[in-house]
């Protein structure tokens, strides 16, 4: 296999994630004891071929049996387009292997050439060559984007799916997508920014929605309760003033009656308000006592 130049950019990470990331936790844990037992035959073996020191073998090996069995997912895919993504995630993991352990070897090119070997199949997993026109080596920058999609996918898995506002998985895609600003042609920038539609947008509008309507709800409350004090105090005055001209005029007979209407007034209003108030506090009762009840129980179980 011929050296091939490293890929510095335009670097395509379409469809990887967050789909070859979901394939390898699904496809690196399902295998059997014969199976994993070959593919232990195998990593040791490249152990010794990309000749790691010592200290680090042990831990090679047991990552690449996670490697080998994604390798062995994507050998049986039909699609082009399936296989050209997996294999550009193998080569991910291969490379991120490499580096932690301090391998002699960094290129992924001469190391998957290594690593693949046609031996005695009843003892050794043989290694497809499945990803030999896709391994390409990759720069720094470029594995580094690939360290933090994966970094912010992993967060987002172990945050059942989700990137509400101040959680690990949001502070991630807040810290990775700072350089997207006057780059949203990048393939990384757009990756970022589908995450942000998919699980971002969302949560954050559902949160300003919730806010602007407690908000909204509150005004109305303030706006009402003014105002029916401002009818309170202008009634009681009117009928302050028609009392004092009650006792001291001819029309007593005619101001009783306006009086008498002026109470049945205040007291339709008092019904009207209280039976407003109790259609806006309504919906929250079910909640406030769920709350209780939740907050009960945790008290009276700990």
């Amino acid at each position: 296999m011929t050296t091939q130049p490293i890929v510095t950019e335009n670097y395509d990470f379409k469809d990887i994630f967050p789909t070859c990331v979901n394939d390898f936790h699904t496809h690196t844990t399902n295998s059997t004891t014969n199976v994993e037992s070959k593919i232990g035959n195998t990593c040791s073996v490249n152990v010794k071929s990309l000749n790691f020191d010592e200290y680090y073998r042990y831990f090679f090996v047991s990552n690449c049996k996670q490697l080998l069995l994604y390798l062995n997912y994507i050998k049986n895919k039909n699609s082009t387009t399936e296989i050209s993504r997996g294999c550009k995630y193998f080569n991910y993991r291969l490379k991120y292997l490499l580096n932690i352990y301090n391998c002699p070897e960094k290129s992924t090119v001469k190391a998957y050439n290594k690593m693949i070997i046609k031996e005695n199949e009843n003892i050794y997993y043989n290694i497809s060559n499945i990803c030999e026109l896709y391994i390409k080596d990759i720069s720094d920058d470029i594995f580094q984007n690939f360290e933090k999609l994966n970094d912010l996918y992993n967060a987002f898995i172990l945050q059942s799916e989700k990137c509400p506002k101040n959680s690990t998985c949001f502070t991630k895609y807040t810290n990775y997508s700072k350089n997207c600003e006057n780059l949203n042609n990048n393939s990384y920038c757009q990756v970022l920014n589908s995450f942000k539609l998919l699980y971002i947008q969302d949560t954050v509008n559902e949160h300003i929605h919730k806010e602007a309507s407690e908000f909204t709800e509150s005004s109305s409350l303030i706006h009402i309760r003014a105002a029916f004090l401002t009818i309170t105090f202008t009634i009681f005055a009117l009928s302050l003033i028609i009392f004092i001209f009650h006792k001291n005029t001819s029309y007593r007979s005619y101001l009783q009656k306006l009086l008498v209407k002026i109470r049945r007034f205040i007291n339709k209003k008092d019904e009207e308000y209280l039976i407003f108030l109790d259609s806006l506090e309504s919906p929250y009762k079910p909640s406030i006592d769920k709350d209780y009840t939740i907050e009960y129980s945790s008290v009276h179980y700990s």
